[in-house]
This record gives C-alpha cells, structure tokens and sequence, in this order.
C-alpha cells in the first residue's frame, strides 16, 4: 500500500532517492516502500533506514550525490 498524497506527509518525516538506491533499500535492506511519483521513491524516515544509508556500498554514495 502506498500513500497517494505524500505532501500530506511532514517532510522532515520521508526520505527521497532515486532508482537505484530504492532498489537496493527494498531488496537488499527489506525496507517498505512509502510512496513514489515519477522521479522520486520515498521511505519513512526510521532508524532502520538511517543504518542502512550509514551501512550504504561506495557506488551507492557516489550515485547519491548525482
């Protein structure tokens, strides 16, 4: 289940990646998807998710920052 209206949701609240660093959250972490549009994916900003983009492959921290 996704949230239609992300806007709804405070921002400080979800984080937002493109494609390839939400594939690897969804399948290599098992985090659960929050919502997405057609340029952003979105997750809910957890501890969870924090060790996991602390914990991130190289590649993924340079493709980050692009």
């Amino acid at each position: 289940m996704y949230i239609l209206n992300k806007d709804a949701v405070e921002k400080d609240k979800i984080y937002g990646c493109g494609r390839i660093i939400a594939t690897h959250l969804i399948y290599e972490k098992h985090l659960p998807l929050l919502a997405m549009d057609k340029k952003f994916w979105y997750f809910a900003r957890t501890e969870a998710l924090e060790k996991a983009l602390e914990k991130l492959p190289f590649w993924l921290k340079v493709a980050k920052r692009f």
